[in-house]
């Protein structure tokens, strides 16, 4: 005999803390705002976050003896990062402010995942947070749209490598985290059965990718490739690939006719330009070293012409780019590389809901 079971009833708190976690997704880049008095300081982003595990302790404390938490799989991966944590502090020269570190980029984020995935079990709930996410980022993107509006009107003259954005301190940051907003509204549009869903993603869509191109980020651009080669090999039928290529083809040439898109592209595949892009340089610079070795080599084998002196490098570094001069001990520049000029790709930390500050990448 098949017996109902009456779903358990969820407490007020628990729908208020999903809603909590929803406004954590929509207000991330609210961690510029800081507040406090040194050494104890905030901001907006911790306090809702704290608000939410707040909620979430007050909505268990009712069925406290048979809560369990959620299995994610990433346990041991979590604790192995804890304890690096914990070593970091240890190690530090200013043991409270590696503990506030601690706080905000290890504990705080780990107990917001965890009830995270306790709170997001059926699609609507999904729907709740990815809406507040959607919203966050709609709104940081007009914020954007109107730096660039006030730089146009004020006749400022546009850096090309730092273009205008509203809140961060790189406009390639602002790539960084309009890149999941781009990819999932593009699901959605792609992939999604519900028409209102589509709709809603595709004017998402939108906002996100001006807000994107306006950052005038290379590896932005770049990411945008990827995601159309990605639709383009996961869509199964084949009419669908042939207009997402040629859609993306035609709004790349509407896009290359920007002035200020078309200046920052400019000689980007030619890997003698100084201002090419990082990655490039990184192969050109390989393929450089790589070269001179061989030469080396060549030369090492016909009676030492040109053999460096012992302790200078002739197989490239790992560090793409780092600048090659020939030892000063040593008469002969045959195996030196020359010089390329670099730029430094910035990791500050990471993107998704727990994080304080924003990636910073060398586009």
């Amino acid at each position: 005999m098949v017996t109902s079971q009456t779903a358990p009833i969820e407490s007020p708190l628990i729908r208020y803390c999903r809603w909590s976690l929803a406004i954590v997704a929509a207000a991330m880049p609210s961690y510029v705002a800081r507040f406090g008095v040194r050494p104890i300081r905030t901001d907006l982003l911790e306090i809702l976050v704290l608000l939410t595990i707040a909620l979430y302790i007050g909505g268990q404390l009712r069925t406290w003896s048979a809560w369990r938490p959620v299995r994610s799989g990433i346990e041991i991966p979590t604790a192995l990062l804890l304890l690096a944590g914990l070593i970091s502090i240890a190690v530090s020269t200013d043991h409270f402010g590696a503990i506030g570190f601690y706080r905000a980029y290890f504990i705080e984020p780990i107990v917001l995942f965890y009830v995270a995935i306790d709170l997001m079990r059926r699609p609507n709930d999904f729907r709740i947070v990815l809406v507040g996410f959607a919203v966050g980022t709609s709104i940081f993107a007009v914020l954007n749209y109107g730096a660039w509006v006030i730089a146009l009107k004020n006749h400022v003259d546009i850096n090309l490598g730092n273009a205008p954005e509203a809140l961060y301190t790189s406009p390639n940051s602002v790539a960084i985290f309009m890149e999941p907003a781009v990819a999932i509204a593009a699901g959605f549009v792609l992939y999604s059965d519900d028409r209102r869903d589509r709709t809603l993603a595709l004017i998402w869509l939108v906002f996100g990718l001006g807000s994107m191109l306006a950052t005038l980020s290379r590896a932005g651009m770049l990411t945008l490739v990827v995601l159309v080669f990605v639709a383009v090999v996961t869509m199964r039928r084949t009419r669908l690939k042939l207009a997402i290529l040629g859609t993306a083809v035609l709004a790349a040439v509407a896009v290359l006719q920007i002035p200020f898109v078309s200046k920052r592209l400019y000689r980007q595949f030619d890997p003698s330009y100084p201002r090419t892009t990082y990655f490039l340089r990184c192969g050109w610079s390989l393929a450089s070293s790589a070269s001179s070795h061989l030469s080396c080599s060549s030369a090492r084998s016909c009676g030492g012409v040109g053999r460096p002196t012992r302790g200078q490098p002739v197989w490239p570094s790992l560090c793409c780019g780092a600048a090659r001069r020939p030892s000063s001990r040593s008469p002969s520049t045959a195996c030196s590389t020359r010089r390329t000029s670099t730029t430094t790709s910035q990791l500050s930390s990471g993107l998704w809901p727990p994080s304080r500050s924003p990636l910073s990448r060398s586009s």
